[in-house]
């Protein structure tokens, strides 16, 4: 029965499976260190890896952070279409490959034994897991490109809405730590060619809210020199572009305190640079 599952398996399923075991389990069947075991791990989520630099605040320390961009969102003229990498990455590719049908027969011939059923029950289990995990990843995009739609078609963050784990996770019926698990280390890449992180359609509202007085800041010197405004933002006027502009409703203390975290100079400080430059 092993040899006709280990035939059937698509060549990606090791990648796959590793997963679905534990590293002391593989340490111990392969003869190998669980420092190994972790290598090897580390070598096959990065085998298919991008690089993308993640947007930094000034004064951070510029680092590389690597995702596995799986999948590419297509604009088409009905919608968006999603277009996976890798075959594995399809819904229902692992469990549909074992013939259960005929498993069951030769369990009614008594063709194994109570350990030798034992077993292939953990290694369907095993499937079972990795084909879950699988299908949730496919149906997180597949929700990202429903409530995430604005984004996807202008590429522009100031449409990226608020999303968080916990609301998708009553949405697709699976707890919010499965989806924390499943989208760590993953990307897609955008109509507009953009790789981005899973993670970046699920901004909190204090990450949205510093993304967008970033905006406003960026603008602010353009505006005084066209004579739009008269001198910089105060903390108490970005709260009020925030609410009539984005239909955020933030306190001032909550734009004092993101701006201060973006190292951005306060309004007095600003105009001061501005008469002196």
């Amino acid at each position: 029965m092993q040899r006709q599952i280990h035939k059937r398996l698509p060549k990606d399923f090791v990648k796959d499976l590793l997963k679905a075991f534990c590293a002391g389990e593989i340490a111990r069947e392969c003869d190998l260190t669980i420092e190994e075991v972790e290598k090897l791990n580390s070598f096959m989520d990065g085998f298919y890896l991008r690089a993308e630099s993640g947007r930094l605040s000034p004064g951070q320390d510029r680092e590389r952070i690597y995702y596995s961009t799986i999948a590419s969102i297509e604009k088409e003229d009905d919608g968006f279409s999603i277009g996976f990498f890798l075959a594995e990455h399809v819904e229902g590719r692992y469990v549909y490959v074992i013939d259960f049908d005929k498993f069951e027969e030769m369990k009614k011939r008594r063709e194994f034994d109570r350990d030798e059923l034992g077993r292939i029950k953990a290694l369907f289990d095993k499937l079972r897991l990795v084909n879950s995990r699988k299908t949730i990843i496919y149906r997180i995009i597949q929700s990202i490109l429903e409530l995430q739609r604005g984004f996807l078609d202008s590429g522009s963050s100031k449409d990226l809405k608020l999303l968080t784990q916990a609301f998708l996770s009553k949405t697709i019926g699976v707890d919010s730590s499965i989806i924390s698990r499943a989208i760590s280390r993953k990307a897609i890449r955008t109509p507009q060619g953009r790789e981005i992180a899973l993670k970046t359609f699920f901004p909190t509202r204090k990450e949205m809210g510093k993304e967008l007085i970033r905006q406003i800041i960026g603008r602010e010197g353009t505006e005084i020199r066209n004579k739009i405004v008269k001198k910089p933002y105060s903390d108490g006027e970005i709260r009020r572009k925030l609410k009539e502009d984005y239909g955020v409703s933030v306190s001032r203390r909550s734009v004092s305190e993101w701006r201060m975290d973006l190292m951005i100079p306060s309004a007095s400080e600003r105009m001061r640079r501005c008469n002196t430059s």
